[in-house]
């Protein structure tokens, strides 16, 4: 260290996120499930202009959370990847259970609907799976 840096009354701190009072830096599983959470959104998108047509507003409501959790998952925010991991389960069995979206899946030659089908299906096992390994490895740091 060098003997300015010693001697400055200002020393600087590590780059770390600062959300609701967590101090820990965010890991690439993090990072994984933050990118996971805008592709499910893509996909969520895709399935509602696909089955519900681009006037339905309301439908919006199913964009929104993995856009608005997608920020607070990657800046390693506490519980979030627990959150995003739960969340996208909650698509996955949302999209496994509705009766015309395993039907896409059927047939590759849809287009923008099959497309939408496995960027759903696909990011969401990816975030499950990036988020539960996030919030183990956060809970192991911390004891």
């Amino acid at each position: 260290m060098s003997r300015e840096l010693a001697t400055s009354p200002v020393r600087r701190a590590p780059v770390r996120a600062y959300v609701a009072g967590m101090t820990r830096r965010f890991t690439r599983l993090d990072l994984v499930a933050g990118v996971g959470l805008l592709v499910l959104a893509f996909g969520v998108e895709g399935v509602r202009t696909t089955h519900f047509g681009p006037k339905e507003a309301i439908s919006i409501v199913f964009v929104l959370p993995p856009v608005l959790l997608a920020p607070f998952v990657v800046t390693g925010a506490r519980w979030t990847a627990a959150i995003a991991a739960a969340l996208s389960a909650f698509y996955a069995i949302g999209a496994v259970t509705t009766a015309g979206e395993i039907d896409f899946l059927a047939h590759p030659a849809l287009g923008v609907a099959y497309a939408s089908i496995v960027a759903e299906l696909g990011s969401a096992l990816v975030v499950a799976v990036a988020g539960v390994a996030a919030t183990v490895r956060q809970l192991g740091r911390a004891k």
